[in-house]
């Protein structure tokens, strides 16, 4: 993974972690968690406090130890904007923003002089069963800090409430005394916001867990649909289907019958180059599967493309499902002809290439992963919607593979660093419609 960390593609984005007392928050916290201390004097936290550097000498799970109610360490504002890249639920994040946009005047607040940490409670205590993933809907944040600042403001808060509502609370020395020394500590806690009004939050009802040999979860009112291993989801819960991931069928009646994925969109697959984007790709992993030696920038350069897909057309890309897929509908695109026909009688899996969530949808990114599982030979599209299972495949591919794949992200999706965010959000617009 040497080289990824080396092209910011793993671990890239965090906020660094170097002055010393930060290092020292960051540690009273760990040992509020009843955590070891870290010895780093230098680390990286994504948004919810992880590192990879202390993970390396605490373990890869110390703030998620069993995969549910993960923990949590703040030290700064600025961790909202970080991503978290370690989660056994692609909803952790979602929620967890939810969580820091309806306190940010808290957290800042708070981090001004302290860190502040806790643990993202849903009343699940182990995952056993596919009911243990299913069965929560909403999440409680447990809230505090290091300093009891954050427990002594509710304390306050509570007097408050009492001296407010209580007629004969003005007789009571022992109250006032008790407020006026809370405020000394805390301020006034009805002008400085420094506690937390938001800490109970709706689960998604489209997510991913690593849980189980992984699986999507699709909740409805009536019931719930799991996309991933039968043989491991059992006992299977009570008014809840289970289909196999890779059944592209299952997947694509599923997510077109709620609503989820964009029709057939002409003007997108011409406009944003994805006809020409996934050819190339493809082109890229046949040759890649034969052994066959080519020049990465070739296959990414669309002028140097075409040129390298004529000279293996006959003997090597012709004779591939997925290429004659996308070379067809793009040719019934460009000269106006019945694509949706076509598409329409091709397999499933077939069909989701071509497709993306509805831009506008609030399971947006998640259904954008689950089809990621269809074009695993898309390895920008993989890093950009679907960074576990990239990681997962990067990890079992040869060199050359694994070579191309960075390649391929880093010229696409991850340019010189001057222009990058800029970039960055160019290829999620073009690509997912999605400006953000």
């Amino acid at each position: 993974m040497k080289t990824l960390i080396e092209r910011g593609m793993l671990f890239g984005g965090l906020k660094r972690i170097d002055e010393p007392h930060l290092v020292e928050r960051y540690n009273r916290a760990l040992n509020a968690l009843h955590l070891p201390s870290t010895t780093l004097t230098s680390f990286h936290v994504d948004a919810a406090g992880y590192s990879p550097e202390v993970a390396a000498e605490l373990g890869e799970s110390y703030l998620d130890p069993r995969g549910v109610n993960r923990l949590f360490i703040i030290l700064s504002p600025e961790q909202r904007r970080k991503p978290i890249i370690r989660t056994s639920f692609s909803a952790d994040l979602t929620v967890y923003r939810r969580f820091l946009d309806a306190n940010a005047r808290a957290i800042e607040t708070l981090t001004l002089h302290d860190a502040v940490f806790g643990e993202m409670e849903n009343l699940v205590l182990d995952v056993t069963c596919p009911a243990d993933i299913v069965g929560f809907r909403t999440v409680n944040f447990e809230v505090h800090t290091p300093s009891g600042m954050l427990e002594a403001a509710k304390a306050l808060e509570g007097l408050v409430t009492r001296f407010e509502t209580e007629p004969e609370s003005w007789r009571d020395t022992a109250l006032m005394e008790s407020i006026v020394e809370g405020a000394r500590k805390c301020g006034d806690i009805r002008r400085n916001g420094i506690v937390p009004t938001a800490t109970r939050f709706e689960w998604p009802d489209l997510y991913h867990t690593t849980h189980l040999g992984g699986a999507y979860v699709i909740r409805y009112e009536d019931g719930v649909i799991l996309f991933g291993d039968p043989e491991r989801l059992v006992p299977v819960p009570k008014d809840t289907t289970v289909y196999s991931v890779g059944d592209a069928a299952k997947v694509l009646f599923t997510l077109d019958e709620s609503r989820l994925l964009e029709s057939l969109n002409v003007d997108w697959l011409l406009g944003s180059q994805v006809f020409e984007h996934r050819i190339a790709m493809v082109t890229a992993d046949l040759l890649l599967s034969a052994g066959v030696p080519f020049d990465p920038h070739a296959v990414l350069d669309e002028k140097r493309c075409p040129r390298l897909v004529h000279q293996h057309h006959d003997a090597l890309l012709k004779v591939d499902a997925r290429f004659r897929a996308l070379t067809q509908a793009r040719a019934l695109a460009v000269n106006g002809g019945d694509l949706e026909g076509f598409v329409s009688r091709l397999p499933a899996e077939h069909q989701l290439m071509l497709r993306r969530a509805l831009p506008d949808v609030e399971d947006v990114w998640e259904v954008n992963r689950f089809l990621a599982e269809f074009t695993r030979f898309d390895p920008v599209t993989t890093f950009i919607v679907n960074k576990p299972l990239f990681y997962d495949l990067y990890a079992r591919s040869d060199e050359a593979r694994r070579a191309f794949a960075a390649e391929a992200v880093t010229t696409v999706y991850l340019p010189m660093a001057d222009r990058r965010h800029r970039n960055k959000s160019e290829v999620k617009a073009r690509f997912f419609g999605i400006h953000q």
